[in-house]
């Protein structure tokens, strides 16, 4: 299903490069026209082979210029990292835009109820054993006051980023007979304090 999405994608920018460089040598052709004061001849020797240079340029340029990359994202896949909910449609969306699906083995959540995004203030993927290097902004809540990243919901032991690491990596053998990493999420939880 992967390679048909990405083959629709390569066929639809040839379809919209191969008339854009025609349009680039018909323009070359129209200018040695006007400066050949239409001389048969001179448009034969001139800009016949203009054109075709036009056409030789100018498909590859137009295809890098106006698609902006599309090409690169439709034949190669991307790693898009989301955080690990029950809710399959962010790995629908992330799919159809070829992206493959990774889930973030860090998850840092709002810990109360109703709070946006599904509770997800912000995600990570670091190296399984290491500390965390990058810690995000500290998030707000009307009428309480931030008190730092838990463990566990119930926020009974602080993480600490100067020497807490994440879970050792561990190897398993998936339904191919094939030895992958296993997936290990760690998740924070933020405490708050009413004002």
């Amino acid at each position: 299903m992967k390679k048909k999405i990405e083959s629709l994608k390569v066929l639809g920018i040839l379809l919209i490069s191969i008339p854009g460089a025609i349009l680039i040598g018909l323009i070359i052709y129209g200018i040695v026209d006007t400066f050949t004061s239409g001389n048969f001849y001179a448009i034969v020797l001139l800009g016949v082979p203009l054109m075709y240079i036009g056409v030789t340029i100018g498909i590859p340029l137009f295809f890098l210029t106006i698609t902006g990359g599309i090409l690169d994202r439709a034949l190669h896949q991307y790693d898009c990292y989301v955080a690990k909910l029950e809710s399959p449609t962010m790995e629908e969306l992330l799919y159809n835009n070829a992206c493959t699906v990774k889930y973030a083995n860090i998850s840092y959540n709002y810990n109360y109820e109703d709070s946006e995004n599904y509770g997800v203030y912000f995600i990570d993927d670091c190296d399984y054993g290491s500390k965390i290097e990058y810690i995000p902004a500290n998030p707000t809540r009307e009428g309480y006051t931030f008190d730092g990243w838990y463990k566990e919901p119930e926020c009974i032991n602080k993480w600490n980023f100067e020497s807490d690491t994440l879970p050792e990596e561990v190897k398993e053998v998936n339904e191919n007979n094939e030895e992958e990493v296993k997936f290990q999420e760690t998740k924070l939880y933020a405490k708050w304090n009413k004002q």
